[in-house]
């Protein structure tokens, strides 16, 4: 939780121009007297989109779900090729990815 909150903090700093339409979104919702809740998802997609969008973003997890092969492979990454015997553990590391400018 607090990764993903730091992320999205870090992200309303970079893209501050969809913070407007995000409260509007909850304000027309929710209101002023009350916290959203789960019941409000529905009713809330932009908001649901950006809490999606933080968490592939950034994810809070660095590795993903370890896959092992099941065959012998060869892969192609940045015009070199790579040997990956069978049996081998993968672990795709999401932190890897490059930043992508978000289209909220």
């Amino acid at each position: 939780t607090a990764v993903s909150l730091h992320t999205f903090v870090l992200t309303c700093i970079l893209y501050p121009h969809w913070i407007p339409r995000a409260q509007k979104e909850i304000d027309a919702v929710v209101g002023q007297n009350r916290l959203p809740t789960f019941k409000d998802r529905p009713r809330i997609p932009y908001i649901k989109a950006i809490i999606r969008e933080t968490l592939q973003w950034r994810p809070a997890a660095h590795f993903g779900v370890p896959h092992q092969s099941t065959a012998d492979d060869i892969v192609e990454y940045h015009g070199k090729e790579y040997f990956i015997p069978e049996g081998t553990i993968i672990l795709a590391v999401t932190w890897s990815a490059v930043f992508r400018s978000s289209k909220l």
